[in-house]
């Protein structure tokens, strides 16, 4: 924001991988993940992606379901004794398209 917080960030690997998606809780609701989604899709779309992959905690899933994506699966991984859930989704782009 203007204040130089960070109220969200997002990293588009060259394969169409989501790697980082991230809104600070102080801005949720507030539109932020949906302007981060939004260039992302503009991103894929000026390197021609054909698909975008994300691996995606289950609180953001609702949000990627609503963003066009699909479940292809879910997982866990354990770290010291925690077991993290997640899913992996995809959705197919059509080229320019957002």
């Amino acid at each position: 924001d203007a204040s130089g917080v960070v109220a969200g960030f997002a990293v588009l690997l060259e394969d169409g991988t989501i790697d980082q998606f991230f809104v600070a809780p102080a801005f949720a609701g507030q539109g932020v993940a949906r302007m981060l989604m939004a260039h992302i899709h503009q991103q894929a779309a000026r390197r021609g992606l054909t698909e975008l992959l994300a691996d995606v905690s289950l609180t953001a899933e609702p949000f990627f379901l609503m963003s066009g994506f699909e479940v292809e699966g879910r997982h866990e991984v354990a770290r010291t004794e925690v077991s993290l859930s997640y899913a992996r989704m995809r959705k197919r782009l059509r080229i320019g398209a957002v």
